[in-house]
């Protein structure tokens, strides 16, 4: 495998490590243990402590990212170019 693929799947990677070790712990430990509801979580509102929504906004940069860095890995081995 080449570099921006081992980077894409870094990437990747990342992008799910935040969503599970911030946003999701948060989430479901607040459900599991009753204070919260699935259906409160909305996309419209401010919740959550000031490091939860940096946590949000962190991964949604990840996800609004990754499609185009991976766009551009595709183009690259598309196009065979690779440098040692």
């Amino acid at each position: 495998m080449t570099i921006p693929v081992w980077v894409l799947l870094g990437f990747a990677a990342w992008t799910l490590l935040t969503l599970f070790t911030t946003i999701g712990v948060y989430r479901w430990t607040r459900i599991l243990t009753g204070r919260a509801s699935i259906a409160e979580w909305r996309a419209d509102e401010v919740q959550g402590s000031e490091w939860y929504r940096r946590a949000v906004r962190a991964h949604m940069n990840c996800v609004e990212n990754l499609p185009v860095y991976t766009a551009t890995v595709v183009v690259l081995l598309a196009l065979r170019l690779d440098t040692p």
